[in-house]
């Protein structure tokens, strides 16, 4: 069995079933609503299946502060990124004082209810100058900031409704999915490459060499919103898929991925913010039991001013809170044609 721990020492399942769901669903009925976009929507889903851990729920100001001054939850644990419920005003009156509110996706149907703990104001402004280090509106972080509202729901959630996406749900593995999948082949180290593009030959190249100092890889594809102009997410499957198939007459089978390799998409929300989202990836699938986090080059960067200086403190910063966190050792770059990955 992999050894590596969930961040913050225990995976969290906030999934309602059988019973307590129905019990919820009916209780759900009666209680103020708030509609989620798709961002919130995919952190109400990532919280749920321990993507999060050790987060059971929506930020309060304690945890929210901490995070945006020191990059820790109030516990002191390492957290790099706040994980809020926006709300308007407007929203805020409506709610009253109940003590849960149920949240619902596009189409007005529940799927989950939160207990309501806290309502805070916050500061837009100073959290995009603290977390994207930028207040310019031509940054995506800034122009979503500027329209989630002034305040925020805070307390744990109860997933009761999963999002149906017929692309993505056969490559879908939540964080307990991947830890079996990864005791039943024996993997006790297994490196994570997160990528918003179809593996080319550079990444190809990455991952041969992490293929040398670990058990397996998980190809781990954003395939919630991403950057403008981005190679979109169903077809980046079919891709990673075609890999997989070496009798396919597009891929040669030296190209093809081994039995090491699996693909699974994630809905972890594309935070376009510098070093501190490589920190949050990284967080993220420790929970699933990856001990190697791994990203793109410029990752997540709109401007591309990521460099590997960023990168390498996440990692290490990562590594001294006590989660696995390391990078690969610098190979010689090299060009030409690929003689495939393994």
């Amino acid at each position: 069995m992999n050894s590596n721990r969930p961040h913050g020492g225990r995976l969290i399942n906030r999934i309602l079933e059988g019973k307590a769901r129905e019990e919820w669903l009916q209780r759900a009925a009666l209680l103020p609503r708030v509609r989620l976009n798709a961002r919130q929507m995919a952190d109400v889903e990532m919280i749920a299946v321990g993507a999060f851990s050790p987060l059971e729920g929506f930020m309060g100001s304690r945890d929210y502060e901490s995070v945006l001054c020191e990059e820790r939850l109030a516990n002191g644990v390492v957290w790099t990124i706040p994980v809020t419920l926006g709300v308007t005003e407007d929203t805020k009156q409506a709610i009253g004082t109940a003590e849960a509110v149920a949240l619902t996706d596009a189409e007005a149907r529940v799927v989950a209810v939160l207990d309501l703990e806290e309502i805070f104001r916050y500061d837009r402004e100073r959290e995009a100058q603290s977390v994207l280090r930028t207040t310019e509106n031509s940054h995506p972080g800034v122009r979503y900031l500027e329209t989630a509202g002034e305040y925020c729901l805070a307390g744990p959630i109860h997933l009761l409704e999963r999002r149906q996406d017929r692309t993505y749900e056969n490559y879908r593995l939540d964080p307990i999915e991947t830890r079996y999948l990864f005791a039943h082949h024996g993997w006790k180290t297994v490196v994570a490459f997160q990528t918003r593009n179809p593996v080319h030959r550079a990444h190809e190249y990455i991952l041969k060499c992490a293929l040398e100092t670990v058990d397996g890889l998980l190809l781990h594809p954003l395939v919630g919103d991403t950057q403008d102009g981005d190679v979109p997410a169903e077809v980046r499957i079919q891709c990673y898929l075609r890999r997989r198939a070496p009798s396919s007459a597009c891929i040669p089978r030296r190209c093809a991925m081994p039995g090491r390799a699996r693909p699974s998409s994630t809905q972890l929300r594309g935070k376009i913010m510098a070093a501190r989202i490589s920190l949050s990836g990284a967080i993220m699938r420790a929970s699933a039991t990856f001990t190697d986090p791994s990203t793109r080059r410029k990752n997540s960067s709109p401007s591309n001013r990521m460099n590997l200086a960023s990168r390498r403190s996440a990692l290490t910063l990562l590594s001294i809170a006590g989660s696995a966190g390391r990078l690969l050792p610098k190979r010689p770059a090299r060009t030409g044609r690929s003689t495939g990955w393994f």
